[in-house]
């Protein structure tokens, strides 16, 4: 609970509402109460006291929607509403709305091993650099010492070896297209700290990069894209081009292109769009998506188990005409036995191997397998008749099982009836 003291005197249930600022003519910080009448009362911060005060343990200062991060020397919260932030070497109070920042503290990134790997690399590049070079390697070692030793950045992940979870938006879009390994690889990226998406040429990486890039944007966010050659961010670049939305992108690789943004006019197309969609329909036309992709999926892997299953049961048929000379009717006549049932069966032939049927496994004969009589499995040459016989029928029922699964998800996917635009 929130109250609010002045001069002493407890105000908390006669206002309705209070605002703390820093009054630059005063150069001290006040309090305004707010009167239900409309009438306001302000006096010195000091003459008055806000439950709860809390000092906020951290350095660093993160404002929402501004990248960078700056050092403090401390911070004070007042009434969970406003926290005042005291810079270094500057005495003025900043009065900040608690709910636009947070406050964390520096980690011991820069004694981290692979921190200090780095540096000693940087310390040995301006060793044994060239006069006219030396400039750039001791502007990397300045780089370096600037670098701000915050958790959630990814050189403070990469050198302590940590990979924080992150949460992901409630809804993604894919408008660049998507497949079901890109549609995952989208999703991983926004759970975790780092990602590494791995594909070989052609598998769709820049398409991922622009469903991601897509996914940040619409979630009013900015993103970095780099690269060790220009090429790779050319090509992300070009990408977005082609669908006229190469203003949403800043060049800032080098001197030249920085200017070059900076002092060219941004050309954005004011092509009014002939109909708009809700994110809700989107996220709803998304898990459709997704449904197709997993049955597309599962259509492939079945057909490929279909096809794998067929070609089996063509050699082991082969076999057979080549080396039995007798069937074993009693099987196909009198028992019909389920898929588990048969692979339980051929085990129990596997167990009895050539030994006499004793009355005990004939117990269990009955049991288990509906067994009664038992003369057309008496000896080993029978049993092994039967035990091909078995494996037959095995890889029959595999091959009808999956063929009617495969007919019925292809099925399913004719009523979905998915526009080929969301296949692209």
């Amino acid at each position: 609970m929130i109250s609010i003291y002045m001069n002493g005197e407890n105000k908390t249930k006669q206002i309705s509402d209070w605002s703390l600022y820093y009054d630059n003519k005063d150069q001290e910080l006040k309090l305004t109460c707010h009167f239900p009448s409309g009438k306001k009362y302000t006096q010195p911060l000091t003459q008055c006291q806000v439950n709860p005060f809390e000092q906020i343990k951290g350095n660093l200062l993160i404002v929402k929607n501004k990248p960078k991060i700056d050092w403090i020397e401390k911070a004070e919260s007042y009434g969970r509403k406003y926290t005042v932030v005291y810079y270094p070497n500057n005495s003025r109070p900043y009065v900040m709305l608690s709910e636009n920042i947070q406050i964390v503290s520096e980690t011991n990134l820069k004694n981290e091993d692979i921190f200090q790997y780095f540096t000693q690399v940087a310390q040995a590049r301006i060793e044994h650099a060239y006069e006219h070079n030396k400039g750039i390697a001791e502007n990397v070692l300045r780089q370096l010492d600037k670098i701000t030793p915050h958790p959630d950045t990814v050189l403070h992940a990469y050198c302590s070896v940590t990979n924080q979870k992150r949460q992901p938006p409630q809804h993604f879009i894919y408008p660049f297209g998507i497949n079901e390994s890109q549609l995952t690889a989208v999703k991983q990226a926004f759970a975790s700290q780092i990602s590494i998406i791995e594909g070989p040429p052609g598998t769709g990486k820049t398409q991922t990069i622009l469903n991601i890039v897509a996914n940040i944007l619409i979630n009013n966010r900015t993103i970095a894209i780099l690269s060790n050659n220009n090429s790779a961010v050319e090509n992300v670049y070009e990408k977005l081009a082609k669908y006229q939305l190469d203003y949403l992108v800043a060049k800032l690789g080098s001197n030249y292109k920085r200017k070059n943004f900076f002092d060219g006019e941004l050309e954005v197309s004011h092509q009014k769009q002939e109909y708009t969609i809700s994110l809700q329909r989107i996220s709803n036309l998304t898990n459709t998506l997704i449904e197709h992709l997993q049955a597309k999926n599962q259509i492939a892997f079945l057909q490929a188990q279909i096809d794998e299953l067929a070609i089996e049961k063509s050699c082991f048929q082969n076999w057979q005409s080549e080396n039995l000379t007798a069937t074993n009717p009693e099987l196909s006549g009198n028992y019909q036995f389920p898929k588990d049932k048969i692979t339980d069966l051929l085990a129990y032939f596997d167990y009895l191997d050539q030994r006499h049927i004793s009355f005990k496994d004939r117990i269990q004969l009955l049991l288990y397998f509906k067994i009664i009589r038992t003369k057309f499995i008496s000896d080993w040459q029978k049993r092994k008749t039967l035990f091909y016989s078995l494996q037959l029928a095995y890889y029959e029922q595999q091959l009808n099982e999956k063929k009617v699964y495969l007919k019925s998800i292809n099925n399913d996917l004719r009523r979905t009836n998915l526009s080929p635009y969301w296949l692209i």
